[in-house]
């Protein structure tokens, strides 16, 4: 039985890198994986190889339980995350997510919107701020107040220690800024 390493068409020709193993046959080009087991009754067959090996035990897993997060505002140097208030944030959502087509295409990932008037929107708003099972936050300018994002805390489990944060939705002026990566720093290190 031979063994090899899987590699593109052009790393073919360099086989005869391959260590050579006690027995003379070519062996697993070190740091590749998965390998190629080649038999010449079976043909070739993958043969599945961890990369690191890990410590595996039977030691338990210690769950830290949380709480249920607080509707609290986060600040930071350059945006603030505000519990959702469909009176004072819709607006401003509805504006910077419809105000060109840039803006209406941003929400193409998302269950909801691009909404067909601001009081469609507001109202999808009031129902999210409603609900139990998850925090909804709008992410606004702190000098200005303006919101200009949201994001959902869901998968809310407490004696698992599991939150997820989800339904992300940034306008087009701070998607890929630092204001959108503090965003999620602040929702991640709450």
């Amino acid at each position: 039985m031979i063994r090899a390493t899987a590699l593109s068409h052009s790393h073919w020709r360099h086989a005869r890198d391959f260590p050579r193993s006690s027995h003379g046959v070519r062996g697993k080009w070190p740091g590749r994986s998965p390998e190629i087991t080649i038999s010449p009754t079976e043909g070739p067959h993958m043969v599945d190889e961890a990369l690191f090996p890990r410590r595996i035990n039977g030691d338990l897993v210690q769950v830290q339980r949380c709480l249920v997060p607080a509707r609290t505002v986060l600040t930071g140097r350059e945006i603030r995350l505000e519990p959702l208030d469909p009176l004072r944030h819709t607006p401003a959502l509805y504006q910077a997510g419809h105000g060109s087509e840039a803006a209406r295409s941003s929400w193409d990932f998302l269950p909801w919107g691009p909404f067909p008037a601001e009081q469609a929107m507001a109202s999808q708003m009031q129902d999210f701020a409603a609900a139990l099972d998850r925090v909804f936050y709008a992410f606004c300018d702190p000098v200005t107040g303006r919101a200009m994002g949201m994001a959902i805390y869901l998968d809310i489990q407490p004696k698992a220690g599991v939150i997820e944060i989800g339904s992300i939705w940034f306008a087009p002026d701070i998607a890929r800024t630092r204001r959108a990566t503090e965003s999620l720093f602040l929702s991640a290190t709450r």
